[in-house]
C-alpha cells in the first residue's frame, strides 16, 4: 500500500495545533487506509498507453480512485441509516455492505471483507459527526491560531478573525473580503468523506477555499479540463483563470511554491506568481504553476502576479 504522502493530492501538515484527544479513535485515518487500499487492490483496464503526459494519466487514474472511493463512503452511509431505522442485526448490515460494493466492483472475498471492514467504521464515524472537534479543541484551536496569526494553509492569504481583524473598517469592500479570509476550521481529509479530527487533519483554511474545497478528496476531481486559455497575452491571463480554477492549481502544488517549495502561508506577503512550465505552450492547467514572488525574481521568469 503506498505511504498516504504519495497521494497525487493528499496534503500532510507540518503545522498541528495543540489540542488533548481522549478519545484515539477519532483519529484512526481509515479514510485514507481504505483510499490507498483501493488504489492498490482494485485494478482498473481503462488504457491510457497512447497518453504521453504523465501527470494527465496520474490525474485520471485517481479521478477513477476519487469517484470509486466516494461511491463506496456514500453507499455504506446509507446501509447504515437503513439499518438504524430498520433495526438489523450485524449480520444484515455486513451482506447490504458486501452488495453496495458488488454493485460496484468486481472483487475477490478478501479484497471485499477488508474493504467492509473499513467501511463499517467509516460509515459510523460520517453518521456520528465523530470527526468534529469538541467544543473544548474548537475554542483551543481558534484561540491558538489567533494568536499566532496562522494563515489558510492552501492559499496562503492573511485570515480573518475576530479578535485580529484583516484590514480596516474603512478599507473598500472590507466586508466581503473579510468574509472570504474568514478563519474556518478546515478538515484536509474532509468529514463527509471520513476523515479524521487527528491534529495532522485540523487546518487553517480561508471561508474561500473551504467553499471550493467542498466534499472533494484531491485536486483531481476539480475541473482541471476547464483551465486552460488561447491567449498570448500574460496580461489576460488573470481575467482567463477564474478564482476556482486557480485553487485547483494551488491545492495541486500542495500550497506550495513549485520551484523553492515553500508554504505560501510562510511567505512574507501574499503574492502568488502564475508562470508556464513550457514556452512554446499555451496556458493550461497542465503546464501552469505558481511560484513564489522571490523565485519569480531570482529566476527572471516575468510570471503574472495574482492578485489576493
Amino acid at each position: 500500500m503506498p505511504e498516504l504522502s504519495e497521494m497525487v493530492g493528499r496534503i500532510n501538515l507540518k503545522k498541528t495545533y495543540p489540542i488533548v484527544e481522549a478519545e484515539e479513535f477519532r483519529c484512526e485515518d481509515w479514510a485514507g487506509d481504505l483510499w490507498g487500499f483501493v488504489k492498490v487492490k482494485v485494478p482498473f483496464s481503462v488504457d491510457l498507453g497512447s497518453l504521453r503526459e504523465k501527470a494527465l494519466k496520474d490525474v485520471l487514474h485517481e479521478r477513477f480512485v476519487n469517484y470509486i472511493f466516494s461511491r463506496l463512503v456514500i453507499g455504506a452511509v446509507y446501509v447504515f441509516n437503513i439499518a438504524h431505522k430498520k433495526s438489523w442485526s450485524e449480520k444484515v448490515i455486513a451482506e447490504a455492505l458486501s452488495e453496495s460494493i458488488d454493485v460496484l466492483l468486481d472483487i475477490d472475498e478478501e479484497i471485499r471483507h477488508r474493504i467492509i471492514w473499513y467501511l463499517e467504521r467509516i460509515a459510523k464515524r460520517v453518521i456520528r459527526d465523530e470527526a468534529m472537534p469538541s467544543k473544548g479543541q474548537n475554542r483551543s484551536i481558534r484561540k491558538f491560531a489567533a494568536i499566532k496569526g496562522h494563515r489558510c494553509y492552501l492559499c496562503g492569504k492573511d485570515l480573518h478573525y475576530k479578535s485580529r481583524p484583516y484590514g480596516s473598517p474603512g478599507d473598500n469592500y472590507i466586508e466581503i473580503i473579510r468574509q472570504k479570509r474568514t478563519f474556518e476550521i478546515e478538515h484536509v481529509w474532509n468529514r463527509a468523506r471520513g476523515g479524521s479530527r487527528d491534529r495532522s487533519n485540523l487546518a487553517a483554511s480561508c471561508n474561500e477555499c473551504n467553499q471550493f474545497k467542498k466534499h472533494f478528496l484531491t485536486f483531481s476531481d476539480m475541473p482541471v479540463e476547464q483551465v486552460m486559455t488561447h491567449t498570448m497575452d500574460s496580461r489576460n491571463i488573470s481575467s482567463a483563470i477564474s478564482r476556482e480554477q486557480r485553487f485547483s492549481l494551488v491545492w495541486c502544488q500542495q500550497g506550495k511554491c513549485s520551484l523553492c517549495e515553500i508554504n505560501f502561508h510562510d511567505l512574507d506577503d501574499e503574492s502568488l506568481v502564475l508562470i508556464k512550465r513550457e514556452e512554446s505552450q499555451p496556458y493550461h492547467f497542465f503546464n501552469m504553476m505558481l511560484i513564489c514572488l522571490v523565485c519569480n525574481n531570482r529566476f527572471s521568469r516575468n510570471g503574472v502576479i495574482l492578485s489576493a
